[in-house]
């Protein structure tokens, strides 16, 4: 939705190893700095933004790393919250079980199947990935934008207007979103989340 406005660069995850390794294969490059500034070079709007999308993990060598993080030289950061860790949780398994990430992409003919383990390790790994941002932010004296993926999903341009806002864009021109993905939860959601509370519940104390 953001490479849509034509404005904020083309944020998708370029600090993902596997995906950095086809990058610099693709651009003929052997290191990730040498990556970045030819992304850089091809992907900058003409507002002069340059857009990257990052989960905890795929930044974390980043943030470790102070030589490299004022190499990437990140001005704003936009940071998606989910008010449902457990609904998170559900959709991060059925998506790894199915391999469709995004709405768009084609799932794998194995039907998903419920695992309370598998959810409450996920529940506890975005708990542990959103401390860790948390503490690079209160580390760094960042205060990102925050974004609610429940106030996304009910009108996301309205959220995108927003954020080309906050980025002191104006929002004259800039063009509505005609496609975007679409959410993936169904009812099969709703009945797993259902049966993680029960679950949850029945644990002994």
């Amino acid at each position: 939705m953001l490479l849509g406005t034509g404005v904020l660069g083309s944020p998708l995850e370029y600090f993902h190893a596997p995906h950095a390794k086809k990058w610099m294969a693709s651009l003929g490059v052997e290191d990730f700095p040498t990556m970045l500034r030819r992304l850089y070079q091809r992907r900058t709007s003409p507002s002069g933004w340059f857009g990257v999308k990052a989960h905890w993990p795929q930044f974390a060598p980043i943030a470790r790393n102070e030589a490299l993080l004022r190499f990437v030289n990140i001005d704003r950061y936009i940071e998606i919250r989910r008010r449902d860790r457990i609904a998170q949780a559900i959709s991060a398994v059925i998506a790894q079980q199915t391999q469709a990430w995004i709405s768009f992409h084609t799932s794998s003919d194995c039907a998903p199947r419920y695992d309370f383990t598998a959810i409450r390790t996920a529940v506890e790994a975005f708990e542990n990935q959103i401390g860790k941002w948390h503490a690079f932010f209160d580390g760094q004296g960042i205060s990102p934008f925050v974004v609610e993926y429940e106030d996304l999903i009910s009108d996301p341009q309205a959220v995108v207007d927003q954020i080309v806002a906050e980025f002191g864009i104006d929002c004259v021109g800039i063009p509505r979103q005609k496609w975007v993905p679409q959410r993936q939860a169904s009812d099969l959601n709703a009945r797993w989340q259902d049966r993680y509370h029960k679950d949850l519940t029945a644990l002994p104390a």
